[in-house]
């Protein structure tokens, strides 16, 4: 008959099991934010030029104010090109220049092409075929 080890210890129903835990990580580690690695830079930045977190969330809460309050020059401006809002129309608009000074924007309208205006120039008139000869058209000014 084969002899039992002492040291061979036999897990009963009732005994505590011992889950084991991962290791807490370091503050700053988590990898997936849920945001663009795009998006978290210019938030960087926005939180460095206006000093503190508090300050970069006041910024950001007064923009979407004004984006979202009516102006009367864009709205119609909206109208203009085929679209029913200005909120409709933003939603179709790309910033035209990866400069963060640019208030130029590129709107897809609803026939498919593109038009280029400036938030203090509400005078598109030419229309493009692309998003890439709407940006190589001004570039080329």
């Amino acid at each position: 008959m084969p002899r039992k080890s002492k040291l061979a210890k036999t897990v009963g129903p009732h005994d505590l099991q011992k889950t084991e835990v991962p290791a807490p990580k370091p503050p700053g580690i988590e990898a997936d934010a849920g945001i663009s690695q795009g998006v978290e830079l210019q938030a960087k930045r926005l939180v460095h030029k206006a000093g503190s977190a508090d300050e970069a969330k006041k910024m950001i809460d007064a923009a979407v104010g004004r984006e979202t309050a009516s102006d009367f020059r864009e709205d119609a401006f909206a109208a203009r090109w085929g679209f029913p809002s200005r909120a409709a129309m933003m939603a179709k608009s790309q910033p035209l220049f990866e400069s963060d000074e640019s208030d130029w924007w590129a709107t897809e309208i609803p026939d498919g092409r593109w038009v280029v205006w400036g938030q203090d120039d509400l005078s598109a008139s030419n229309k493009f075929g692309s998003l890439a000869e709407a940006r190589q058209a001004v570039g080329d000014k």
